[in-house]
């Protein structure tokens, strides 16, 4: 397969931009919050999304950062499950898991510098919604941490965004990108 190559004032066409495999879709910015909504990022145009995170500050040594679907505003607050596996730098690999619970767990939320991202998989569709994610973080002791999950929400209903929630107040930014159908 050929990728379109584009130079500066060439005109696009529509065969060209329906080339472009990934769209930027939205982004939400926290200062000093423990909760962030992103609605109406998950349309009808993309099944699959990526969705990046970046914090750069927590209030908190370590915390975990949460993901909740959301239609037309409201939190759906039951059906999660998900498994993780995630090793400090100070220790061996921990396993862990979530069933039928009120959120997933995405990441760690260190309180120097923490990022991740997150597969997004059919959150539009009326199905079960599933994910994978792989994030990290260090704390002010210098403690490290890398985690990796994945999970499903075992309820058959259709999303449009979603909610990010620590524990404790953070900073940062999650960008979301649709994968072209």
């Amino acid at each position: 397969m050929s990728y379109p190559v584009f130079a500066a004032g060439d005109v696009l066409g529509a065969a060209d931009m329906n080339a472009v495999g990934m769209w930027r879709l939205g982004e939400a910015t926290m200062t000093n919050t423990t909760s962030v909504s992103l609605d109406g990022v998950f349309t009808t145009n993309y099944d699959n999304y990526l969705i990046i995170w970046q914090l750069t500050n927590s209030s908190a040594n370590s915390d975990n950062v949460f993901l909740k679907l959301r239609k037309s505003g409201s939190p759906s607050s039951t059906g999660y499950y998900n498994q993780w596996i995630y090793s400090l730098s100070t220790g061996n690999p921990t396993n862990a898991n979530a069933a039928n619970e009120a959120r997933w767990t995405i990441g760690y939320a260190g309180n120097r510098r923490a990022s991740g991202f997150l597969n997004l998989f059919g959150p539009r569709l009326t199905q079960t919604t599933a994910f994978i994610w792989q994030g990290g973080g260090i704390s002010n002791g210098g403690t490290g941490l890398i985690a990796s999950g994945q999970g499903v929400h075992d309820v058959a209903d259709f999303y449009d965004g979603f909610q990010i929630e620590t524990g404790t107040n953070m900073t940062g930014k999650f960008i979301v990108y649709g994968y072209r159908k």
